[in-house]
């Protein structure tokens, strides 16, 4: 029974004991524990998120820099290079807030290589790392560089869909000259040049596009008209046709009033081949480019003689000047043309026959239907002494070229004949024929013998051709010829409305 008890103390004992020691390591592990993270937070720097937001300025900063087709194309400009810059910002952000002692100690370590006694590394770093790549995009945005230039002409297809014609010209405008350079690179991108053709084709085709890059970046037009890119330039110089003849106080209309010549609407003044249009865009372009002027000028026209019946035939007359008519600046434009060529000896780039025929045919047809419509009878009658009055100039220039003189009296011939023989007002046909025997006056008096021979020979196979009963014979002079177109007009006279 002793022993039982002794034994029953010593386990109570040994249990106090053991309860007493972990007691005591519970309570001092808990103090350890406590001191060690105090000492921790003591010794590590605080996390200073002022480098952040320097972080954010700095990309609000270069946001507020770019302008608006710049943060429209954004994703096109910025290349692998630019995407990595970003991509290592991201990436210090993410390691710093991660693990901010490791980036506190690393930036601590390099910087004390070059800079001793730094209050903040990490911000120190941080704002030099952000000035560097403030500097790098701010001289790659300067220079309007596209490092997608594939997409960003994908991207202007679909905006071309959706009509944000404005925009697509702006870009077009800002970035024309890099697009032209990466189109003649000697090793050439043959899916981009692709695009950027077809891509021009359509917007060549399509009006209203080129009444708005017309009115808003006419030096791109010219940009477009005189490159060597492969596009329907046709078609493009057709629109912009359209707008300059139709749209009253144009460049064109402009140019034309203001050519160095006080003599130029002098249509009776003769020998005045030299004009100073140097300095005129719109023309200069016009000479220089490669393009259908013939058709453009007879399809002008004819178009703005039907709007001008249509008008005529709802308002009862026609109320524009001759001055500010489209046909008045059309025919114009062909005078200088033509001048352009025979001062340049290329007449052989531009033919007489074709526009000046079609045209004439065109006025005296619409004539004839629309007779009672007198204020549109008195316009189209002004359009035939305009030609006519040209052709007076165009017989002066012809000593520069006598096979353009062969062929320009052939075509005022037939234009005589035409007008004699339609159904037209007796006083109509009296101002052409008074005009035709100048025409014949001077070149009795101002060409030499041989030439003057030649002219009256074409003048006289010009009415045969146009005439149903032709007359046999040699007409080669003055007074030949006088005789038949006297007889002419006289014998048409009868043939009226």
């Amino acid at each position: 029974m002793v022993l039982e008890n002794n034994s029953i103390t010593l386990i109570n004992n040994s249990s106090e004991i053991v309860s007493n020691v972990s007691t005591v390591f519970s309570n001092n592990s808990s103090e350890i524990v406590s001191n060690v993270s105090t000492a921790l937070i003591n010794n590590t720097p605080p996390l200073d998120s002022a480098w952040i937001f320097s972080i954010v300025v700095l990309v609000i900063s270069i946001h507020q820099i770019l302008s608006k087709s710049q943060r429209r194309n954004i994703f096109y400009i910025l290349g692998y290079f630019e995407y990595m810059l970003i991509f290592s910002t991201l990436l210090l952000i993410y390691v710093t807030i991660a693990h901010y002692t490791i980036s506190y100690d690393l930036c601590n370590s390099l910087l004390s290589l070059v800079i001793t006694d730094i209050e903040n590394p990490l911000m120190t770093f941080s704002y030099l790392y952000g000035l560097i790549i403030l500097a790098y995009f701010l001289l790659n945005f300067k220079n309007n560089r596209l490092s997608q230039i594939n997409r960003f002409i994908d991207k202007l297809y679909d905006r071309f869909t959706k009509k944000d014609y404005l925009i697509i010209l702006t870009d077009l405008e800002i970035y024309f000259e890099e697009l032209y350079e990466h189109y003649l690179m000697i090793e050439k991108d043959f899916e981009f040049n692709g695009r950027f053709e077809c891509f021009l084709n359509i917007i060549s085709d399509e009006e209203e596009f080129i009444s708005e890059m017309a009115k808003k970046y006419p030096m791109l037009l010219y940009k477009l008209l005189n490159s060597s890119i492969d596009f329907d330039k046709d078609v493009l110089w057709a629109n912009y046709w359209k707008y300059l003849v139709s749209t009253k106080g144009s460049d064109l209309y402009k140019e034309l009033k203001n050519l160095n010549s006080e003599d130029y609407f002098d249509l009776s003044t003769e020998n005045i081949l030299e004009l100073e249009y140097d300095d005129d865009l719109i023309i200069k372009s016009i000479f220089n480019i490669d393009i259908d002027i013939n058709s453009s000028i007879i399809s002008t026209i004819g178009h703005f003689i039907k709007k001008e019946e249509q008008m005529a035939y709802t308002n009862g007359g026609s109320d524009i000047e001759l001055l500010d008519s489209p046909i008045y600046i059309a025919l114009l434009i062909y005078d200088l043309k033509l001048r352009h060529a025979l001062k340049n000896n290329s007449y052989t780039n531009i033919k007489i026959f074709n526009p000046i025929m079609d045209i004439i045919l065109k006025i005296v047809t619409s004539m004839e239907i629309y007779w009672r419509l007198f204020g549109y009878y008195a316009l189209m009658e002004q359009y035939l002494e305009l030609i006519f009055k040209l052709y007076y100039r165009w017989t002066t220039f012809s000593k520069k070229d006598v096979d353009f003189g062969l062929e320009l009296v052939l075509v005022i011939s037939m234009s005589f004949h035409s007008i004699m023989t339609a159904r037209l007002n007796p006083q109509t046909k009296d101002k052409i024929y008074n005009i035709m025997k100048k025409i014949l006056k001077y070149i009795d008096e101002e060409m030499e013998e041989e030439v003057k021979k030649k002219y009256f020979e074409k003048l006289f196979e010009g009415v045969n051709l146009r005439s149903e009963n032709p007359i046999s014979g040699r007409y080669d002079n003055l007074e030949l010829i006088d005789e038949i177109y006297s007889k002419i007009y006289s014998e048409n006279l009868r043939n009226v409305i």
